[in-house]
C-alpha cells in the first residue's frame, strides 16, 4: 500500500521535502541547534529558495512558525505526534492526490465522451483512501525511522 501511495504522489517532491524539513526542525529543536534554510537546502540537496517557499506554505497552514533575531528561525507549532502526514500534504500540495485532467478527449468518441466522468469517480475513491492513510501516520512515526 505504501509503495502504491508513493508511486501516485511521485510527480511532486514538495511533500517529501516538507517532511524532510519538518524532521530537521524537530531534531534541531531537540538539540538546540540552529538550522537555517541554507542548511536545510544542503540536506535536501536543493536551493534555499525552494526551502523558504515550502516553509512559507507550512507557516501559512499553521504547522510551523518563525522568530526573528540572531537565534531566530523556524520551529514546529505542534508536537510530532499531533501532526499527521495529511496536514503536511495539504499544506504544500493541496487536497487532490490524482489530477484527473488531461488533454480534452474527442467527445465524438464513445470512450472519449465518458472517460473523464468514469475516471473522476475512481480518483475520488483513491483520494479518500490516500487521505485516510496519511491521516493515520504521524510525524512522530516518521521520526521513529531515524537511527539516532
Amino acid at each position: 500500500m505504501y509503495h502504491y501511495i508513493l508511486h501516485i504522489m511521485k510527480a511532486s517532491s514538495q511533500f517529501s521535502v516538507s517532511i524532510h524539513i519538518m524532521s530537521m526542525l524537530y531534531f534541531s529543536g531537540k538539540s538546540n541547534l540552529e538550522v537555517n534554510s541554507e542548511a536545510m537546502a544542503g540536506s535536501v540537496n536543493t536551493h534555499s529558495v525552494v526551502i523558504r517557499r515550502l516553509l512559507g506554505k507550512l507557516k501559512k497552514a499553521g504547522l510551523v512558525a518563525s522568530k526573528r533575531g540572531p537565534k531566530g528561525g523556524f520551529y514546529l507549532l505542534k508536537e510530532p505526534e499531533d501532526l499527521n502526514l495529511w496536514q503536511i500534504y495539504r499544506a504544500v500540495e493541496g487536497t487532490r492526490i490524482i489530477n484527473s485532467s488531461y488533454r480534452e478527449p474527442n467527445i465524438d468518441c464513445p470512450v472519449g465522451k465518458n472517460i473523464q466522468s468514469v475516471l473522476e469517480k475512481i480518483y475520488i475513491q483513491v483520494d479518500l483512501a490516500v487521505e485516510e492513510k496519511l491521516k493515520s501516520i504521524s510525524l512522530s512515526q516518521v521520526l521513529e525511522g531515524f537511527p539516532f
